[in-house]
């Protein structure tokens, strides 16, 4: 009895953790314009976060990639493996005249290597900030929770809760499957916010698109599926969060 108190107790702590780290809305953990460098005029460095690589290319670096984690690491970043890249523009809440930028992975997972080179991913992770950022595009606080419990409206509620049910135990292995899971992010989300999107070739792409929207006054979404490496600072806690993660699930293999 006490142990089994002791196991729901720490799966507890590990799904508070996951809420505070990953849906924060200041510091490292905020994701919704995490690929994006702030107003930088050197253009390279403003898209430094983003690299061309793909999960499989990564893992072809061996050695070499571990010490480039190793070398983002004391910086306090890492390096992160994006499944679908969605960047843009969008209205915040209460802010109807300040479009706001998007260039953020929909699911990532923290890259993990051994010295050799071999790395793994431990989770999949769902974008929270940036599913918030584009759920308060829709109706006003009065109007919430009749779109929620409306069946004949998109809720992107119920779109997380299934997309982080089908990546429970999803390994970088599974990958194929997982890349459907940002295609129905974007369906559902681009409905929610009512901002059509487009699909882009390459993270770049997406991400200049968005900046020339913002610019020109548009609201637009610019979808990049595939799997795309990024490296980006590590969201506090996270290390916590892993520790916990890898606890609970031991707990639950005994």
């Amino acid at each position: 009895m006490q142990e089994d108190l002791s196991t729901r107790y720490l799966l507890y702590l590990r799904d508070m953790s996951r809420q505070i780290i990953f849906s924060t809305s200041s510091g490292a953990g905020n994701y919704s314009q995490v690929l994006i460098q702030g107003r930088k005029k050197n253009k390279d460095e403003r898209f430094s976060r983003i690299t061309d690589y793909s999960l499989s290319k990564i893992e072809l670096k061996g050695s070499e990639a571990y010490r480039a984690d190793i070398n983002l690491a004391a910086k306090g970043f890492g390096l992160f493996c994006a499944l679908g890249i969605l960047c843009g523009t969008y209205i915040p809440k209460n802010k109807k005249n300040s479009l706001r930028l998007l260039a953020a992975p929909i699911i990532y997972g923290r890259l993990l290597f051994e010295e050799e080179g071999d790395c793994d991913i431990s989770e999949w992770i769902v974008n929270y900030d940036l599913a918030t950022c584009l759920y308060s595009e829709q109706t006003d606080e009065s109007e919430e929770m009749d779109y929620l419990f409306n069946d004949e409206k998109v809720s992107g509620s119920n779109t997380i809760r299934e997309i982080e049910s089908f990546l429970e135990h999803k390994s970088k292995n599974d990958l194929q499957n997982i890349l459907k899971q940002g295609d129905i992010f974007v369906d559902d989300f681009s409905k929610v916010a009512e901002i059509p999107f487009v699909v882009c070739k390459t993270p770049l792409e997406a991400a200049q698109s968005a900046i020339e929207a913002r610019d020109n006054g548009q609201k637009m979404l610019y979808y990049c599926p595939g799997d795309w490496v990024f490296n980006a600072p590590v969201p506090d806690g996270l290390n916590t969060y892993t520790a916990l993660d890898e606890i609970a699930k031991e707990l639950q293999e005994v």
